[in-house]
């Protein structure tokens, strides 16, 4: 994860309305509990954390990823090299 290779200024791109409830902390109640102290503990460590709204259009490895992540377990998945899917787009 970026918190363990010492990332300590993160801007995180979505495309959801998640960014929304996140920014203004009103996420809590559309996620399970887990997730959501997750996503809180992560917020909450001494760096700086951006959630900004970005169209898919104008980040199409966002929402390659989202779309990839789709069916998948909920969890944290840290990709240390991109997939070869994902290479053309970048």
């Amino acid at each position: 994860m970026e918190w363990d290779k010492r990332f300590r200024r993160v801007i995180v791109e979505s495309d959801s309305v998640l960014v929304q409830l996140i920014n203004n902390n009103r996420i809590g109640s559309l996620l399970t509990d887990f997730l959501w102290l997750r996503i809180l503990e992560l917020m909450d460590r001494r760096w700086e954390v951006e959630v900004v709204h970005t169209m898919r259009e104008g980040n199409m490895s966002a929402d390659w990823l989202a779309n990839y992540r789709v069916g998948r377990d909920i969890g944290l998945e840290t990709l240390d090299t991109p997939l070869v899917e994902l290479v053309g787009i970048l």
